[in-house]
């Protein structure tokens, strides 16, 4: 490495290797007259070539100089000798380069009015006026205008600008030396011009050296060269033979105006470092180097230089920040050079790596050490680059930087996380319920009417359902009436039957006491209607819903005597009296902000929070902070001071942040019938395929809710509870859609995280207004209605069994019990007819035996008869008899 200033009249020469033991050299000016425009060395010279070449001016001759130093570290202080110095009778050249081959044997210079060829071992110089010949329609002259070259064993290629004829003016072009060791000597091969589309400058700048018409070339080793033309912000990738020079690719950021290509090198045979000279105003620099992968796109780079994990700071005092003006590279190394004369020497660092700049020779020297990829990132391969966030689903909590490990399936774990992240420690909370509505039937008669006559499913429902019990009691009505018949049956039990059937006479509520059996019903009456007092008891106490259990007492107990009314106001509407109190309790509540950082790296010394008051900033303290258990997750917690208000939060560092949980809290006061209800709420916020973006912001709108509830029984007082309901709106919380479009390197630019939270009131409040389905006196008097009613409609039921249904009966039975009756009479006919048969048989056989002793006994006979017959028909009207008492 040599570093070169004309101010201090002095070269420096550095020689590795720079991560441990590096030696250096100062070598004063061989003249204080003199003035160095480059330096330059072969990138594959061995430790006995241990000399450079330089060019420049005499400002007094005004004659050109090219000379070669030689030096030697092994001795402290080190030795150097100026073995060869060679000048040229050429006035002022405003654009003069040189350039040495790789091997470091020649080197070769280009000016605008000559070139040379300079053999470094015996120092024999061949110096040519200039013999460029373009073609049309181009021209070399009225000169040829050279501004940078790079050189191979072979080959040397020049970019500059040519003369445009046809268009008066010059244009970017690319030529082809051919370079004979043998001879000694060099000669013009081609050109290319690098833009197809006619971009030109004027006459004036091309001719006058301006740092915006500055251009760069590198060649690798498979003969690739790459091209920077920053006044068109464009790279051009060439490939060279003998004899040709042909355009392969470009890389253009046409019209960005940002110096892209201000200085180009190769790092490998694919990977190009791309110098961006005034890009952004980063707070290292404002220039910054891209570096792409060409086999891989061409588009976006991989990564750029410094970044938020390889930070630089200047050294030297300045206003501005520094810019770069030069890079090159060896050996996968990069080096860069700033304005302020500051060099960067960023070494290339294994698998699991990153290089860092952590020691300063001289003040100027920074060089760039290798240190293990912190958590949440990793680097699998060697190279000058950061280390990149793990992929989403995986973690490195810091063992290895080489690649990340599998997260379990239940964690939270986006790009970048640092360790396994439980969901349930980050989950969004919310006290705030959503307020009920109103029943379907919001009429006591009906829910009354609804709950009485009912039997559900479930065990619970047929246990209080009073249409169960009414109807076990009317069962044993039922089972009760079956055993009065059995008693009728027996004669010694009648007067028990009579005894019952006046006490069910007594309690006959449906017949006012004239029917025994309506004493019976009355029973079912009189559970049917206790459980409507029950019910009607027990509904009363549903009220308000704060303070009621579930209802037991019915089917469903949910059933509430409540019913609900909901209503937006404006804030500007002037309050009542009642109303005021409850709204100067919620504008004086405290509230606390709670943010939890969730798997991210940072630490409680990283991060600040502040309010924005227009241009003005206020810091706020920090009342509390925690990192939780799985050293992942940042609780930082505040008082605020207002309610409406901005709160950002500056997380200083190159770490990414997962997700963020913000929770907003307040205490519970009270003062009489108005209460202000506890506030307490988090919300997560994350994209689990993306980091939290580096700059985001979130609204939060909270909106005043003032819930009302009206008196259950005269004389009391109106409820009033207040609280409030967050409302979030989601600014930036993401940059994946820039990553997407301009490339994830864009990811390890910023060095500071912000999060920025806007807390506001929205201009209206809602009311919520609860009061009572019924009343104790409107209860009391539905009560009553029912139970007339049931007595109503039991004594309905009676008429009509009376009038419709007791006739028709009474007439069925008579027929039966006729036709009962008439079948019993023939029976006993037939059985009169057949003993009279038998008798006379008898009297006939007696007779015929013995005549004489017989005759007065048949003559007995008919009154017998008679008398048997009428012993029947005497029974046979008392069977009647019976039946009609029974009937």
């Amino acid at each position: 490495m040599v570093w070169v200033s004309n101010p201090g009249k002095v070269f420096l020469v550095g020689l590795g290797p720079y991560i441990y033991d590096p030696k250096f050299c100062s070598i004063s000016f061989v003249s204080q007259t003199n003035y160095v425009y480059s330096v330059a060395a072969g990138t594959e010279q061995n430790a006995s070539q241990s000399y450079f070449v330089y060019i420049g001016e005499d400002l007094v001759s005004g004659n050109q100089v090219v000379g070669v130093i030689r030096y030697n570290t092994t001795n402290n202080p080190c030795t150097y000798e100026y073995a060869n110095i060679q000048y040229f009778n050429y006035s002022h050249q405003e654009f003069y380069i040189v350039g040495v081959d790789p091997l470091g044997l020649y080197a070769y210079g280009q000016a605008a009015d000559f070139a040379f060829v300079y053999n470094l071992n015996t120092y024999e110089i061949n110096v040519q006026p200039r013999q460029i010949v373009l073609d049309a329609p181009f021209s070399a002259f009225p000169s040829f205008v050279p501004h940078a070259l790079s050189m191979t064993e072979n080959f040397v290629i020049v970019a500059g600008y040519g003369f445009d004829t046809s268009v008066s003016e010059y244009a970017p072009i690319a030529c082809l030396f051919h370079l004979n060791p043998l001879t000694f000597d060099i000669s013009f091969v081609t050109f290319v011009p690098l833009f197809s589309d006619n971009r030109v400058i004027p006459i004036i700048s091309a001719v006058d050296y301006s740092l915006a018409y500055d251009m760069s070339v590198a060649v690798n080793a498979q003969n690739q060269v790459l091209v920077g033309v920053p006044s068109f912000d464009s790279v051009v990738l060439l490939s060279v033979n003998a004899t040709n020079l042909n355009i392969v690719n470009s890389i253009t950021r046409y019209q960005s105006y940002t110096g892209f290509g201000k200085s180009v090198a190769w790092i490998d045979n694919t990977t190009a470092a791309i110098l961006v000279y005034n890009l952004a105003d980063y707070p290292w620099s404002s220039s910054t180097v891209h570096v792409f992968d060409l086999e891989y796109s061409s588009i976006t780079p991989i990564f750029a230089l410094p970044n938020n994990q390889q930070t630089f700071f200047s050294n030297l005092y300045s206003s501005v920040s520094p810019s770069f003006v030069k890079i090159g590279s060896w050996s996968g190394n990069l080096i860069i050079l700033d304005s302020n004369g500051e060099i960067l020497l960023i070494h290339s660092s294994p698998s699991g790596y990153c290089s860092v700049s952590n020691k300063t020779y001289f003040g100027i020297l920074n060089i760039f050490l290798p240190v293990p990829c912190s958590a949440g990132t990793f680097k699998n391969s060697s190279g000058i680059g950061p280390c990149f966030v793990c992929p989403q689903g995986r973690k490195n909590s810091g063992d290895t930087g080489i690649e990340c490990a599998w997260c379990q399936t239940t964690s939270f774990c986006p790009l970048g996380s640092v360790n396994d992240v439980n969901y349930s420690t980050v989950q969004s909370i919310s006290t705030v319920r959503a307020y009920p509505e109103s029943p379907d039937s919001t009429i006591f008669d009906d829910i009354l009417i609804q709950n009485m006559f009912a039997i559900g499913s479930t065990n619970h429902c047929i246990v209080v359902s009073p249409l169960f019990w009414t109807s076990i009691i009317i069962i044993l009505a039922i089972l009760l009436l079956v055993v009065m018949a059995l008693l009728k049956v027996f004669e010694k039990k009648k007067n028990h039957l009579i005894l019952i059937k006046k006490i069910f006479k007594q309690v006959d509520l449906v017949g006012e006491g004239e029917l025994w059996v309506g004493g019976l019903i009355s029973f079912a009456i009189i559970v049917l209607v206790t459980f409507a007092y029950w019910f009607s008891s027990s509904y009363l106490g549903q009220y308000p819903i704060e303070t009621s259990g579930d209802s037991t007492f019915a089917c469903d107990t949910s059933i509430r005597n409540a019913k609900f009314s909901t209503g937006l106001q404006l804030l500007s509407i002037p309050k009542s009296d009642e109303q005021e109190p409850i709204f100067n309790m919620l504008d004086d509540q405290k509230f606390t902000m709670s943010v939890d950082f969730v798997n991210t790296l940072y630490r409680h010394a990283d991060i600040t929070v502040q309010q924005n008051i227009g241009s003005n900033v206020v810091l706020l303290n920090i009342s509390d902070y925690l990192l939780q258990n799985d050293n992942a997750t940042l609780h930082i917690s505040l008082d605020l001071p207002f309610h409406q208000m901005n709160v950002q939060f500056n997380l200083t560092g190159p770490y990414s942040v997962g997700g963020v949980r913000i929770c907003l809290s307040g205490s519970l006061s009270s003062n009489g019938s108005y209460t202000v209800q506890q506030l307490y709420f988090c919300k997560f916020f994350y994209n689990l395929n993306e980091t939290f973006a580096h700059s985001s912001s979130i609204d939060l709108q909270l909106t005043k809710v003032i819930n009302v509830t009206d008196v259950l029984t005269v004389g009391d007082n109106i409820l009033y509870s207040g609280l409030w309901i967050p409302t979030f709106t989601v600014g930036t919380i993401s940059d994946q859609l820039l990553y997407s479009q301009k490339g994830e390197y864009l990811r390890y630019a910023s060095t500071q995280t912000t999060l920025l939270i806007t807390i506001g009131e929205t201009q209206f409040y809602i009311q919520n207004t609860q009061s009572p389905i019924a009343k104790q006196s409107e209860i009391v008097f539905h009560n009553l209605l029912f139970t007339i009613v049931c007595l109503e409609i039991f004594g309905l039921i009676f008429l009509i069994i009376k009038l419709l249904f007791a006739p028709v009966f009474t007439t069925l039975l008579l027929k039966v019990q006729r036709k009962y009756s008439h079948i019993r009479i023939l029976d006993m006919d037939d059985t009169k007819t057949e003993k009279e048969d038998a008798l006379e048989i008898k009297i006939i056989s007696t007779s015929s035996s013995r005549p004489r002793q017989l005759l007065p006994q048949a003559f007995s006979v008919p009154n017998d008869l008679s008398h048997m017959q009428g012993n029947a028909i005497s029974g046979h009207n008392d069977l009647i008899k019976e039946d009609n008492i029974a009937d």
